[in-house]
């Protein structure tokens, strides 16, 4: 049996995810930003398993990139991250886009 390249990551406070070190906050930030979401309705916006979805809100680990991309698609989850990310101001740009849509598909009948 020989010793893995990468060594044990639970005492240094990094997670190691596809050969990328990452903090261990940046799970617990993902964790705390989908909380009042379920998990189905995280998976169903990010394309993602529900069993994967589980895994962020348990800050067991951080969605990739496309699953990040994907939730940016739905305004509420698209606001949680923006939060997350300290882009206050964002949210308020990403909720007027929001109510223009909303009222654009009025108009529209739709």
């Amino acid at each position: 049996m020989s010793e893995s390249p990468h060594p044990n990551t639970q005492k240094t406070g990094v997670r190691r995810v596809n050969s990328l070190a990452l903090p261990a906050s940046l799970n617990q930030s993902f964790m705390e930003a989908l909380r009042r979401f379920s998990a189905k309705f995280i998976a169903e916006k990010a394309n993602a398993s529900t069993r994967t979805a589980e895994g962020w809100k348990q800050g067991r680990s951080a969605p990739q990139g496309r699953h990040v991309i994907a939730m940016m698609s739905d305004d509420q989850l698209c606001a949680e991250l923006l939060k997350m990310a300290g882009k206050g101001d964002a949210i308020r740009l990403q909720e007027t886009i929001s109510a223009l849509k909303s009222a654009l598909d009025a108009v529209e009948g739709r």
